[in-house]
């Protein structure tokens, strides 16, 4: 380990990236696990995170508890790295670990399709152009990574949102004339008071 400038009036400690990829503790710590297969797919390599996710928990926890957090988490990726790579584990529990991630990546991505059959059910009740977004990635992302996935659905849902609400407005607009207007029947009948 070597130091570098400050954080929080503390020395900054950064961990060598290679280090820990052949460290055997590293399936001990989650957060670490995250990072390293984080730095994989996204090119960071944040020495100074690292260290803060090996100090966090002295000691670290068994590699099955830890795979089984990873999996709760929606990090699938890295419960993946610890399912294949942790020596710790013993067969059977591999295949219990394989068993509970393709299970939860499965759920995973079933989520992400309700989520995106919502908001074009949505668009379409609100009569609004909305782009096709591209379920397969995002249930590739949602099976490495959940909260990646879930973010890309929040900014769908937010960018819908902005586009239903001048519809909305309108909408309201116009309910208020027809309350204010009482010569106009109420919706479902004819003028004279019969019923459709």
């Amino acid at each position: 380990m070597s130091q570098e400038s400050t954080v929080d009036g503390a020395p900054a400690v950064r961990v060598d990236r290679a280090l820990l990829e052949s460290w055997p503790g590293r399936f001990r710590f989650p957060d670490v696990l995250v990072r390293l297969v984080a730095a994989e797919t996204d090119g960071g390599d944040d020495g100074a995170e690292l260290a803060r996710a090996v100090l966090s928990r002295a000691g670290g926890r068994p590699p099955r508890a830890v795979c089984e957090e990873l999996v709760e988490r929606g990090e699938f990726a890295a419960a993946a790295y610890v399912q294949t790579d942790c020596r710790d584990l013993a067969a059977h529990e591999k295949e219990s670990l394989r068993r509970k991630l393709e299970s939860a990546q499965a759920a995973a991505g079933e989520s992400v399709r309700q989520r995106v059959r919502e908001l074009e059910r949505r668009a379409a009740a609100a009569g609004v152009a909305f782009g096709a977004l591209d379920v397969d990635a995002l249930v590739a992302r949602a099976q490495s990574r959940r909260a990646t996935a879930d973010g890309d659905l929040d900014a769908a849902a937010a960018a819908l949102a902005r586009q239903v609400e001048p519809v909305a407005v309108e909408l309201r607009s116009w309910l208020g004339r027809q309350a204010a207007d009482t010569s106009l029947p109420p919706p479902g009948t004819r003028r004279g008071g019969s019923r459709h």
